[in-house]
Order: structure tokens, then C-alpha cells, then sequence
């Protein structure tokens, strides 16, 4: 279950927070660490998106393991006056809509699916007609992860990207990206088209993966102003309310 505990204002939309269930948080008081630094970054709601792989677990045990991660963070009260939502962090596959429960890997009980695609020089026609079937067979809206990095594999992906936000995906860019000078070249150039963007800190651990979603935020606002910014904080806010961000652009 998800714990709503106070109103939403800032969400962190991308995290591997949960302990010991990816490559991110190895432990509860790493986990309790990283959730303290985004209360102190001014994010109150975090959307927990651990790795999911369809060729490796079955969504059953997958949904197990993250009920089970998430329980290890329930007794600790530093982290109750955060929201706290449980989703994941899906990676493609063509098979992906046709799968049992996809719709409980998607974001706190919305349509909203955090989804991975390959790291590839041209996301191609095939990868978006697969993702075309999760729109219209499954009735859910993908949100592009991290879709700045495609472009650092491929400059051509920004067409690809567009074309995505056009089907009605959101994207999703990492905090930290608008603080490394070829990535965030990238994360200007995508918003600068006018896709529906929503910002998550992707944040794995204290060390080199750490949440950055304060500094991102203020670059935003340095760079376009607060509407912009404040546009960019409602789209992720926009998830969680299950409402569809194109109705409301």
C-alpha cells in the first residue's frame, strides 16, 4: 500500500531507493539516507521504481519482492512525514503487452508506466510500434526514462522522442542530467521541443548516484523561469493524479 501522508507538492518521479532489490539501495539506512537528503531537497512525494525485467523474474515474484522491500521501510519514523509510492522501472520488451498485471508495475495504482527503452543509436519504428500496442491495448501512458541519455547514443533519437511525446507519452528526465554539461545539453533540447516533461532524481545510492533534484529544479528556473519550472514540478504531479497530462497542457 501506498502511504499518503500529506499534500503533494514536489515529486521525485524515478528512484532505486527500495532496499536491496536492484542496483540502488543496499540497505534500509541507506535507503532511510537517500529519502532524508530528497525531504531536505524540498521533495515530499517519491515514487519507488526498482528494475523490472521480463525476461528475468515473473511479475508475481516481482511484486513480492517489492511488497516486501517496501515493508522493511515501514517501522522507521524518519520517513513518515514523506509520501511514499510504489511502482517500477520497466524495461522494454516486445512481449511487454501482452503480460499478466502489467498495470500493477505502473505508477501508485495510475495508467502511468515508468518505462526503459534499449540504449540503441536509432530507436526504431519496431520499438514504437511495441510501445504503440502498451498505449492502446493495456489503456496506459508510458513515461520515458531518462530519455536525455538516448541522445547521448544516438543525435537522430531526438525525432524519436518527439514522435513518443506526440503518442502521448510523458518523459522523464534525471535531476542529475541538467548538472553534466553533454547531458544537459540534451535535457535543454528536449524540452525546448515542448514535450511533457517530468523530472525524477533516478538516485541509486549516497556515493555517486545521489539525488540532485534541489539543483535541478534551480537550474530550471535559471534557465527558463518559473513557469517553465513550475510546469515541469505539475507534470509529475499530473502522474499521480492518473490525469491525463495532455488534457492539461
Amino acid at each position: 500500500m501506498d502511504i499518503i501522508t500529506r499534500p503533494i507538492d514536489i515529486v521525485d518521479t524515478h528512484t532505486h531507493i527500495l532496499p536491496s532489490i536492484d542496483d540502488g539501495s543496499s540497505s534500509v539506512t541507506e535507503s532511510v539516507s537517500l529519502i532524508k537528503t530528497l525531504i531536505h531537497q524540498g521533495v515530499d512525494t517519491i515514487v519507488l521504481t526498482p528494475h523490472y525485467y521480463f525476461s528475468e523474474i515473473s511479475t508475481d515474484s516481482f511484486l513480492e519482492n517489492r511488497k516486501l522491500a517496501f515493508s522493511q521501510l515501514l517501522d522507521e519514523p524518519e520517513i513518515h512525514n514523506i509520501n511514499l509510492i510504489l511502482g517500477a522501472e520497466v524495461y522494454f520488451s516486445i512481449y511487454l503487452h501482452s503480460i499478466e498485471r502489467l498495470s500493477e508495475l505502473c505508477i501508485g495504482g495510475t495508467k502511468y508506466l515508468l518505462l526503459e527503452l534499449p540504449f540503441m543509436k536509432k530507436i526504431d519504428s519496431r520499438t514504437i510500434s511495441y510501445i504503440e500496442k502498451i498505449i492502446y491495448n493495456n489503456n496506459l501512458i508510458p513515461v520515458i526514462a531518462h530519455a536525455e541519455r538516448y541522445l547521448s547514443i544516438g543525435k537522430k533519437n531526438i525525432e524519436a522522442i518527439q514522435l513518443l511525446d506526440e503518442m502521448g507519452c510523458m518523459i522523464q528526465l534525471n535531476a542529475e542530467s541538467f548538472l553534466i554539461k553533454p547531458l544537459q545539453k540534451h535535457c535543454l533540447k528536449i524540452i525546448e521541443t515542448g514535450a511533457v516533461v517530468a523530472l525524477g532524481s533516478d538516485s541509486h545510492n549516497m556515493k555517486d548516484r545521489k539525488p540532485e533534484m534541489n539543483r535541478a529544479i534551480q537550474f530550471l528556473s535559471d534557465t527558463y523561469g518559473n513557469d517553465v519550472t513550475r510546469g515541469v514540478i505539475n507534470n509529475a504531479k499530473l502522474i499521480l493524479s492518473g490525469k491525463d497530462a495532455f488534457l492539461n497542457a
